[in-house]
């Protein structure tokens, strides 16, 4: 009986032995799986040496460089000057963070503390100046568009594709009226609300965008002159002011400005920017019924001819 005994010890020695052995090797694979994610992933360190990867991250939205930050995350301007964004350790590129009431606009890319009331976004912009001003004017020099922080981002399950946006036209309506067309799209994975101009009206939707610019191949600029109005409330936005777009739905949205500059015959570079709802008052007001409020700025350009 004690030898039975015995080697149904051995028995299950071996069996838990052989069972160790396996959890230890899975052990090591899930730690080394781990470090190889965040050794390739994407990240974006500051000069304090804080870090936010893709632990603290929920989603980067790729239309608007707006980082989210998962729930009980935050993040402050406070005591940092500037910040490096990486994939795994190479540094794709670095940017600054600029203070609201500086007077000196650097180039590059940009944290700014103005747009920073809410704590669980970190919105990575850039100084216009930064980007060619040649004709005709490129976004490639954008270094947010890199192709290896956007890979990195999808490996981790962290893009999402925000909205697009495109001029589909520009023509002369009457005497110095210019009509413009433009046509968005919702590529998200959840619906998204944006400031609608028909709902705010053309004064007020000229508060959040410089709108329309055409500029010749001399690089003489022409402009709208479009009236604006400020909001008298905060926030800035109202309910009554957006529109939904759902779920790879598109939308025409028209624009008419009738007090254009006078423009010749000719070929021009049509720039426009496609304004979100401005810097979120407080974390509560990025999100909005069943979906999420468009923050970013979307400049979108084309060439066109004017007869």
């Amino acid at each position: 009986m004690y030898r039975y005994l015995h080697v149904t010890i051995i028995f299950f020695v071996f069996l838990f032995l052989e069972d160790r052995c396996d959890l230890e090797d899975y052990t090591a694979k899930f730690d080394d799986g781990i470090k190889t994610l965040y050794n390739n992933g994407f990240s974006i360190k500051f000069d304090n040496s804080e870090v936010y990867d893709s632990r603290s991250i929920d989603f980067y939205d790729g239309s608007s460089h707006i980082i989210y930050l998962k729930e009980g995350k935050y993040f402050t301007c406070d005591g940092r000057n500037s910040f490096s964004v990486k994939v795994g350790d190479q540094e794709i590129y670095s940017g600054h963070i600029e203070d609201s009431r500086t007077t000196v606009i650097r180039d590059g890319p940009v944290i700014r503390t103005a747009d920073m009331r809410a704590n669980n976004i970190i919105p990575i912009g850039l100084n216009d100046t930064f980007l060619s001003v040649d004709w005709p004017y490129s976004n490639g020099s954008d270094p947010r568009n890199s192709k290896k922080v956007i890979d990195a981002l999808k490996s981790e399950g962290l893009y999402r594709e925000g909205i697009s946006a495109r001029i589909i036209d520009i023509k002369k309506t009457y005497n110095n009226g210019i009509s413009l067309n433009i046509r968005i799209t919702n590529n998200d994975s959840e619906e998204i609300y944006y400031l609608d101009p028909d709902r705010l009206g053309n004064r007020r939707y000229h508060y959040f965008t410089d709108g329309l610019t055409l500029t010749d191949p001399k690089l003489n600029n022409y402009l709208n002159n479009a009236q604006y109005e400020v909001p008298a409330q905060s926030p800035l936005w109202r309910d009554e002011w957006m529109s939904l777009l759902e779920v790879g739905e598109s939308k025409t949205i028209n624009i008419v400005y009738p007090d254009f500059d006078e423009l010749p015959v000719g070929s021009y570079y049509a720039t426009f920017t496609f304004p979100g709802s401005g810097p979120p008052e407080d974390s509560g007001d990025i999100w909005y019924k069943n979906g999420r409020i468009w923050l970013g700025d979307l400049q979108v350009s084309k060439i066109v001819h004017i007869d």
